[in-house]
C-alpha cells in the first residue's frame, strides 16, 4: 500500500522539479531582424528591439517567496525596460556581446550598470 504512496509522491514531485527546471533554467534568446525573441517553457515572446529604451545590467532576479536562499535559487542578468512601461529579465550567457546586437539595431539604448 505504501509503495503505490512513494511511487506517487515520487512521479509528482519530479513532475514538478521538471517544470520548475525549464522555467526558470530553459530561455533563449534570439534577435532576428529588429525583434528579439524569448522563448521559453510558456511560448515565445518577441519585443521590438526600437522600443527597448534602457538595459540596467548586473540585476539578480530571485525565484520564490521564502527566506531561506537554498530554497530561492536566482539568476544573475539585466532588466530591459521597452515601451512605456513594460520591462522583462533576461540572462543571456554573453551579456557584452548581447548589449552590442541590441546598440547595433537601437545605439539610443541607455545602459545602466
Amino acid at each position: 500500500m505504501y509503495r503505490g504512496l512513494y511511487t506517487g509522491a515520487l512521479l509528482l514531485f519530479s513532475v514538478f522539479a521538471l517544470t520548475w527546471y525549464f522555467t526558470f533554467f530553459f530561455k533563449r534568446y534570439w534577435i532576428e531582424d529588429n525583434k528579439l525573441f524569448i522563448k521559453s517553457i510558456w511560448g515565445t515572446e518577441s519585443v521590438d528591439v526600437n522600443s527597448i529604451r534602457k538595459v540596467e545590467t548586473d540585476k539578480v532576479f530571485w525565484f520564490g517567496a521564502t527566506k531561506f536562499t537554498v530554497l530561492r535559487p536566482y539568476r544573475r542578468g539585466m532588466i530591459l525596460h521597452y515601451n512605456v512601461i513594460d520591462n522583462i529579465f533576461v540572462d543571456p550567457e554573453n551579456p557584452t556581446q548581447f548589449i552590442d546586437k541590441l546598440r547595433q539595431i537601437a545605439p539610443n539604448i541607455k545602459v545602466v550598470e
